[in-house]
């Protein structure tokens, strides 16, 4: 790519004039520097002048495919990689909209099998969200997008939205209800059979996420419901395809699985819900007796292997 013109002198100073500038420019906004994205491009006279230009879209596209590849060996720091996301949008919005697709790949694409550090999944989370919305509301911003990589992020919003469901329920319901339902559950999630969580919660639950996370995120009863009550949707993907979608309650109550396709079975992601919906009949339906002993958790888990082929002590 051709040099703009007028190349600055602290071009010279950064070793920037090469052939391939667009190249050595992203090798340098992904290593460790003091200044933020906004400010190299400032004093490389990037912006405002070539702000929206076909130079600066390939710097972008390179900068992605940089970062994708130090993302997957691990060479990118959480700073480096706020560089590289203050690159690829300016305020609420993308720099270059038509490299949405492009972008979520780069960012995502390293963790499709692998787990991602905390500051940067948080970092990369975020930055998704604002940008392209919750790939399960069907947000048509996710368009180009491959369905790995969807699959990638709906796996963070899952276990946050586990993690964040036990949170709650530390505060508003009996411990010992949840101490061991939360511990059969996380087997499923670690082993990654659980392929999606969606929290509907009760009024006082909702109090205590309400600044923590968007409603849109979670779903609420629609009425003549304990306050208290709050219920965990999950869904089980098999080693055979076999789908199974699971309702757990905060309170006293059978949990119900539903073998999918089933028109009893509740939907996900929807905005609330009934308790008759939720309590519908089910394919099977678990009480939660001998938890001492680990009489429900061994009823369970023969269940769900048989059925679904999910066994998480043998993954």
């Amino acid at each position: 790519m051709l040099l703009p013109e007028s190349a600055p002198a602290i071009w010279v100073r950064h070793r920037l004039l090469s052939q391939d500038v667009a190249l050595s420019l992203a090798a340098l906004l992904t290593q460790e520097l003091s200044d933020s994205a906004s400010s190299v491009l400032t004093k490389l006279r990037l912006v405002p002048e070539l702000e929206r230009s076909g130079f600066m879209r390939e710097v972008c596209t390179r900068v992605g495919a940089q970062a994708e590849s130090e993302l997957t060996t691990s060479n990118l720091s959480p700073d480096s990689l706020q560089r590289v996301l203050e690159l690829f949008a300016t305020g609420s919005s993308l720099r270059f909209e038509m490299l949405r697709p492009t972008i979520a790949g780069h960012l995502l694409r390293p963790f499709r099998t692998r787990a991602a550090a905390g500051p940067i999944q948080q970092k990369i989370q975020s930055f998704i969200l604002a940008h392209l919305g919750d790939p399960r509301l069907g947000s048509a911003k996710w368009a180009g997008v491959a369905e790995s990589e969807r699959d990638t992020l709906k796996r963070w919003l899952a276990q946050q939205s586990f993690e964040l469901f036990f949170e709650v329920l530390d505060r508003t319901a009996q411990e010992n209800h949840w101490r061991s339902r939360r511990a059969f559950w996380k087997e499923y999630l670690d082993a990654g059979v659980m392929t999606d969580v969606w929290l509907v919660l009760g009024r006082d639950a909702q109090e205590l996420v309400s600044t923590r996370v968007s409603s849109a995120s979670n779903a609420t009863f629609r009425s003549n419901v304990d306050r208290a009550q709050s219920a965990l949707l999950l869904r089980l993907r098999g080693r055979t395809g076999a789908t199974l979608t699971i309702a757990e309650f905060s309170h006293q109550g059978s949990c119900r699985v539903w073998r999918e396709p089933s028109a009893r079975a509740p939907k996900l992601y929807q905005t609330e819900y009934s308790l008759t919906v939720l309590r519908a009949e089910a394919d099977h339906r678990q009480p939660h007796h001998g938890n001492a002993q680990g009489t429900w958790q061994n009823e369970l888990r023969t269940w769900l292997r048989r059925y679904c082929a999910v066994d998480p002590l043998r993954v």
